[in-house]
């Protein structure tokens, strides 16, 4: 199906390089990507059974004294 979107320029210039790095056309890496992004999320279960969720590229690591200082902001 043919459409037309306003996409922002750097947007785009990040998409051709997808499609360019996976051998695909424009079209193709922009419904791979949409796919991605509108797919639902399941999270894995960890250790006990409890949902481990996706650790963001150079996120640091949370422990006691991170979370006690961010709750009590929210206090």
């Amino acid at each position: 199906m043919r459409t037309t979107l306003a996409i922002d320029d750097a947007v785009l210039e990040s998409v051709r390089k997808v499609a360019m790095r996976r051998q695909q056309t424009l079209g193709e890496a922009v419904t791979d990507l949409l796919r991605q992004a509108l797919a639902p999320t399941t999270l894995d279960a960890g250790p006990g059974g409890l949902p481990v969720m996706p650790v963001q590229p150079g996120a640091g690591q949370a422990d006691l004294q991170i979370v006690n200082a961010l709750r009590d902001e929210l206090a």
